[in-house]
């Protein structure tokens, strides 16, 4: 029997997820890069270059250290338009997103939280890997399919509600949390205006030794590689047959499984 960890031995992992990338992701991340937190940002590569966008020529230097991920050229409804302009607007966005980040793009936010099997179906073949939705969980659990990835809860739930972040930092016996997700889209902050208190909130997750800071691709490359390791009938043994080093806790101590070379 083991437990999977994080990166380090870390118990628990933390995540963020932005939309839409108008002029206010440039606040939030550098708020996000002031108190060591990533996120991911899904971006529409249509909408650059206008007023209240990012510039297209800034998207390299902005999200660096973070990630950069699809949300649709146009931000178009994905269940309102043919399979020939699906393909076309998650594949231009990701060719587009590819080059102007120097990252591989291989996840999305899905417009208006809309997605069904038709659409997971279609994003698997652009490479397309990991999708978020808009349904709130209030939980702290990966998903059983990552192209249906629910968060934990949009950012305003987390500030209104102190008890989401309270649980995951000090949660009761009985309940081991792993991840915590918050997505939301920037512009909000200014419209609320409640910088403060996303700074507050940031502030209280930020530097926790037990926790890993990552984004949606990170997470999801390591708990897919997680998901190889091989345990003997007996538990007496686990082997990790990736090139991704896995952290577990096994008969009450640390380990991590290096894989092959």
């Amino acid at each position: 029997m083991y437990r999977l960890l994080f990166p380090g031995g870390k118990e628990k992992a933390v995540t963020f997820s932005y939309d839409d990338n108008t002029v206010h992701d440039r606040w939030l991340v550098e708020m996000l890069n002031r108190y060591s937190l990533k996120g991911t940002f899904n971006l529409n590569s249509g909408r650059m270059d206008v007023e209240g966008y990012i510039g297209s020529g800034e998207v390299a230097e902005l999200y660096q250290g973070h990630e950069v991920a699809c949300h649709g050229v146009r931000h178009l409804f994905p269940n309102q338009i043919s399979d020939g302009e699906l393909v076309r607007e998650y594949w231009d966005d990701r060719l587009t997103l590819e080059k102007l980040s120097g990252q591989i793009v291989t996840g999305l936010a899905y417009p208006f939280g809309v997605q069904n099997a038709r659409i997971r179906e279609a994003l698997k073949l652009l490479g397309l890997h990991y999708g978020r939705t808009v349904e709130s969980t209030r939980s702290y659990f990966f998903p059983d399919d990552f192209l249906v990835w629910n968060p934990t809860c949009h950012h305003q739930e987390a500030i209104d509600d102190p008890l989401i972040v309270d649980t995951f930092l000090n949660p009761p016996a009985y309940m081991q949390p792993q991840l915590l997700y918050i997505w939301g889209h920037s512009y909000e902050f200014a419209g609320r205006d409640n910088w403060e208190e996303m700074e507050a909130l940031c502030q209280k997750l930020s530097g926790h030794e037990e926790i890993w800071y990552a984004t949606n691709g990170e997470l999801y490359r390591y708990k897919t590689a997680a998901g190889q390791l091989m345990e003997s009938a007996d538990g007496a043994r686990v082997e990790n047959p990736t090139g991704v080093p896995i952290w577990i806790l096994k008969d009450g101590e640390v380990q991590v499984l290096r894989g092959t070379e």
